[in-house]
């Protein structure tokens, strides 16, 4: 593979990672052919992803996983360590529209328009794969800023979210989550971290608290 292809490659990785996606390479793959017009050979890409995992090019928070698809075969997925691997659609990537802007083909600048997202505190705001969002009117209310790395854990009937490094003490025996703040400064919450929480189901309410914010049942 060229370095002008491997350039591709890691903004095409890049995007997916600060957006909080579940990918395959072969899922980059078809973005590079369908999307970004290029001849690649999957096994080229495949190694390309492989390796920045193990190098360290992909987000702190990130790990992979085999998961099993609709066909029956398996496949490595990149994703999120509070991501549900059972949400991941291969089909979700790389088909025909694109899900990157022309302004996000490499890394975001100043000059990406933000879309806010609706208020936590007024819905429940689960997404398709079935999410809770935290809106940028509360994490901008305790400093968060785009692609910044928070901690949440599950204690009893919610949520608590809080910048990394800045946590304080901790209820014994919780499980962490690392999380990555989207580029529009949301944040949201897999269904397997609600799940812990006992948050799978209902209306679900969110707000700033002690600087930190707690997302608990309405």
């Amino acid at each position: 593979m060229d370095q002008q292809t491997m350039d591709v490659v890691k903004d095409v990785v890049k995007d997916l990672t600060f957006n909080g996606k579940m990918f395959s390479a072969f899922d980059v793959t078809k973005v590079l052919r369908n999307e970004k017009g290029l001849q690649v050979f999957h096994s080229e890409v495949r190694r390309a992803v492989h390796d920045m995992s193990v190098n360290g090019e992909m987000p702190i928070d990130y790990t992979h996983s085999d998961v099993t698809l609709s066909n029956g075969k398996n496949a490595i997925v990149y994703h999120p360590q509070s991501a549900d691997t059972l949400q991941y659609d291969e089909k979700a990537i790389g088909a025909q529209a694109s899900p990157f802007a022309p302004a996000q083909s490499a890394v975001f600048s100043s000059a990406v328009k933000t879309t806010p997202a609706p208020i936590a505190t007024k819905t429940s705001n689960r997404d398709r794969r079935g999410r809770f969002c935290i809106s940028n009117k509360l994490t901008k209310q305790v400093g968060l800023l785009p692609f910044g790395q928070v901690t949440a854990y599950a204690d009893h009937s919610r949520i608590v979210v809080m910048k990394s490094g800045n946590c304080g003490m901790f209820p014994i025996g919780v499980k962490f989550h690392g999380l990555i703040v989207d580029k529009d400064v949301n944040i949201r919450l897999s269904p397997g971290i609600l799940k812990e929480a006992g948050l799978d189901n209902g209306t679900l309410k969110a707000e700033v608290i002690g600087g930190r914010i707690e997302v608990f049942a309405k």
